[in-house]
């Protein structure tokens, strides 16, 4: 049987798309594995999160991550000129010997709705374990109109990524954002989230 490695990258949100994806394959393939080996080069993240908070573990088996290291090589050398070529083969000749690489993002539902009552079993937090700051936030959350402001500074205030998305999220965005809710909760508590809090 062929074996897959799930490459899991990026920050909390993205692993867990991964790993969701990883689950549902799971139910296709048993030789299928996590691996968190890019997550330890990211220097734009906090590197492997699902074990903190969900007590999820990436299988760290030896010959895993040295191929899960030769093939992040791979992915990284075959966007330079003069190398292409070779590392592409060599991906493709990883295929031929039945190891399949999954590196993406798997950002939708359709992914693994098959396997959504795991997902959901996986992604549920020890409440028992959370401080009491926390809990008292909880309960106002349960008890009023709560809604959550996310606002994400961090990696998309870096040159590349304005580049790529623009000013989406301008302080304007969110003021029209938070009149719209008033506009239709009565009484909204709003919860500000934010990787930059000032």
């Amino acid at each position: 049987m062929d074996m897959e490695v799930v490459i899991l990258q990026g920050g909390l949100g993205n692993q867990m798309f991964q790993y969701a994806f990883y689950l549902a394959k799971k139910q296709q393939n048993a030789s299928v594995l996590i691996d968190d080996y890019w997550l330890s080069r990211d220097t734009d993240h906090n590197r492997y999160e699902l074990g903190r908070l969900f007590g999820i573990r990436p299988h760290r088996k030896g010959c895993v991550q040295k191929l899960s290291r030769l093939i992040r090589k791979l992915v990284v050398f075959q966007k330079k000129k003069g190398i292409r070529e070779i590392t592409s083969a060599l991906l493709f000749l990883l295929r031929c010997c039945g190891i399949q690489i999954q590196v993406g993002f798997w950002q939708s539902e359709s992914y693994f709705l098959p396997v959504k009552k795991e997902v959901l079993k996986a992604f549920t937090f020890d409440e028992t374990a959370i401080s009491l700051q926390t809990a008292e936030a909880l309960r106002r959350i349960e008890d009023t109109h709560s809604v959550s402001v996310h606002v994400r500074c961090g990696d998309f205030l870096t040159e590349e990524n304005q580049k790529k998305y623009g000013n989406i999220c301008t302080p304007d965005y969110y003021n029209r954002a938070i009149q719209e809710i008033k506009n239709r909760v009565k009484a909204p508590e709003f919860f500000v989230f934010s990787d930059d809090v000032e």
